[in-house]
């Protein structure tokens, strides 16, 4: 199946295991999935696609993704609320380290597919 980000996947075993992922590990704490409901977070409706127009492409569009899951001070979003005093992500930059390389991939699978 391929999606609109254009990334394939492979039944939807690990889209639903990254929605879990981003269920337990709180991403909805701060991230909405719904367009225009910005939080503490942005809203990551439609991130995949907007990580595609962002990167140039598909391929690239998930190094942008794992890079704002990971490094969230390299693709910070515009607004003020969304960072602390210096400019720095609230989001930790903690996940690449809390999560197993199994775990980071099924998130960005979910999120390639957000529409």
């Amino acid at each position: 199946m391929t999606l609109a980000s254009g990334a394939v996947a492979c039944g939807g075993s690990t889209v639903a295991a990254g929605e879990r992922v981003f269920r337990d590990y709180h991403c909805g704490d701060c991230h909405s999935l719904k367009a225009g409901e910005d939080g503490v977070g942005p809203s990551l409706a439609g991130v995949g696609d907007r990580a595609a127009r962002a990167s140039g492409g598909a391929q690239s569009a998930r190094a942008w993704l794992r890079e704002a899951v990971v490094d969230p001070n390299q693709t910070l979003a515009g607004g003020a609320h969304r960072a602390h005093r210096g400019g720095a992500s609230r989001m930790p930059d903690s996940f690449e380290a809390a999560l197993t390389p199994a775990e980071l991939q099924a998130l960005l699978d979910f999120l390639q597919t957000l529409p």
